[in-house]
């Protein structure tokens, strides 16, 4: 039978609907190129971010399109994906179907959530009003505006003394990146852009409540990033979490008050708030659990051998899982 609108046949290829355009989306994506099925990837945005280029942008290395991929040139290569600019809201598993924030509704026979995280402050008080996260190219854009505008108004005032006092919270990779980047500015653009202001001046402070910085790491990576920071001039307050962020300060849990005209909040990550509201497992047991169970004969993915280049990893185990709804169970799928 043919569509007497088109006149063509209908597709009755499965129907893939990935939800998230990033690392883990575009792998699914990908992988999918050469199998009998039609895939739709879902995303609140029209590009794919690469994060961990993010502290670049913000400090003025990378202009925004550097880290940016237009997630519609995945069609160049690509015949079975379409690509829908908008945002998940509901998902309805036993009538295999999604709806959408502008209220249209996606039909599937597989749905892979690869949707990602997003910052979590732990219920720090005055964290949201007054820190900057740095998790999407939006927000590194405010934190260079920020930065450069403060920069600007310091070059403006009679003292060169008057400059800036940059707290980052959180010493993992985000948060020394930042602060080594922070301090490159420091060091090597400062005087040929802002000869007004003295480089002491604008300072560079990591809180982290651990006694290391980079901890997942070797200590031997920890010592060196340690000292290459302070060698820098970076300041590194250890052993203290925050309790509160105030608009000009950060107070720590053992009473300290540190100075700050940005705040940078690089530590912690959660699901997005609408996750919540999916019905799904959230546990760390029960994603684990269901992590192993994803080895269905007719999933698209997880049927191809695991040897083979186009299997993703996704299918198997790992820290980062995401949900893969096949309307009977939510098995996991991770990045």
């Amino acid at each position: 039978m043919t569509n007497s609108q088109t006149g063509t046949a209908p597709d009755r290829r499965p129907h893939v609907v990935v939800v998230g355009g990033g690392f883990a989306g575009i792998h699914v994506v990908k992988a999918l190129a050469g199998a009998p099925v039609r895939v739709t990837l879902v995303d609140r945005r029209v590009y794919n971010t690469f994060q961990p280029l993010l502290y670049q942008v913000a400090t003025g290395g990378l202009n925004p399109g550097d880290v940016t991929h237009f997630l519609r040139a995945l069609r160049f290569k690509q015949d079975n994906v379409d690509v829908v600019h908008e945002h998940l809201m509901e998902i309805d598993t036993e009538a295999k179907r999604i709806t959408l924030l502008n209220g249209e509704g996606l039909d599937y026979d597989y749905l892979v959530l690869a949707n990602g995280v997003t910052t979590t402050y732990f219920g720090t008080p005055g964290a949201k009003e007054y820190a900057f996260s740095m998790y999407s190219r939006s927000q590194a854009i405010k934190i260079r505006d920020t930065l450069f505008t403060r920069l600007e108004k310091a070059a403006q005032s009679p003292t060169r003394h008057d400059g800036l006092r940059v707290v980052i919270v959180g010493g993992g990779p985000t948060g020394v990146e930042m602060a080594g980047a922070l301090a490159e500015l420091r060091e090597q653009g400062l005087m040929p852009a802002y000869p007004e202001i003295d480089g002491e001046a604008f300072s560079i402070t990591v809180v982290q409540r651990g006694k290391d910085v980079l901890k997942p790491f070797t200590p031997k990576l920890r010592e060196y990033a340690s000292h290459q920071l302070q060698h820098r001039g970076v300041e590194l307050m250890l052993g203290a979490g925050v309790a509160k962020v105030l608009p000009d300060a950060v107070e720590l849990t053992d009473g300290r008050l540190v100075p700050s005209d940005l705040t940078i909040w690089a530590t912690g990550v959660a699901p997005h708030e609408e996750v919540t509201d999916w019905s799904l497992p959230s546990t760390r047991a029960t994603a684990s659990a269901q992590a192993r169970t994803c080895r269905s004969r007719d999933c698209p993915v997880c049927s191809r051998p695991a040897t083979s280049p186009s299997h993703p990893r996704t299918c198997r185990s790992s820290r980062n899982p995401r949900s893969r709804v096949d309307g009977t169970r939510a098995s996991r799928f991770s990045a």
